[in-house]
């Protein structure tokens, strides 16, 4: 019930499309795959790909710090850069995440990485090229919220005495 292009007539002689045809729905009987649907993740989109030719160009004239998104974006390119889109999975996400902790990257780094890499694929969706986001469940790490305090030494907190001082004598403008 549906129709595939083979090629121009110009090229492809009509015996050698219908051998082609033939082959087409012998395919598609042996294993009940959609033809059309193995040719659309054939010509999907790499994440480098689709980050430098779609995401990358809709960033610079859309958000309003484009740089630090696609650089975030960028942490994933060596480990995810050459897997097509529907190819990413929460596991491969999840393997890369530990692989950067394991490196010495803070959860909160990581967060706002997965953040800005869930956020262009959801552009994808929102654009059709996926049908849904497959990292749209994976969550977000804790964050320590007692995170070190850090005390002033002797020399930070007399500069910033002396600062406070200063201010204080000076006559507060004119509103």
């Amino acid at each position: 019930g549906k129709r595939i292009t083979l090629g121009p007539t110009t090229i492809i002689k009509l015996q050698r499309a219908r051998e082609w045809a033939k082959d087409v729905l012998a395919d598609y009987r042996a294993t009940g795959k959609d033809p059309m649907e193995i040719r659309k993740a054939e010509r999907a989109y790499t994440l480098r790909a689709y980050i430098e030719e779609r995401y990358g160009p809709w960033a610079e004239s859309h958000l309003k710090s484009p740089d630090k998104w696609l650089h975030a974006i960028g942490r994933y390119l060596p480990d995810l850069g050459d897997k097509k889109l529907p190819d990413i999975t929460p596991w491969l996400l999840e393997k890369h995440r530990s692989a950067r902790l394991k490196a010495g990257v803070s959860a909160a780094t990581a967060n706002r990485n997965l953040t800005a890499l869930k956020a262009a694929l959801q552009k994808a969706v929102e654009w059709g090229i996926l049908k849904v986001n497959p990292l749209a469940g994976v969550k977000r790490m804790r964050e320590d919220a007692n995170a070190v305090i850090r005390y002033l030494s002797a020399d930070e907190e007399r500069r910033l005495r002396e600062a406070l001082a200063i201010g204080f004598r000076r006559p507060l403008p004119n509103a």
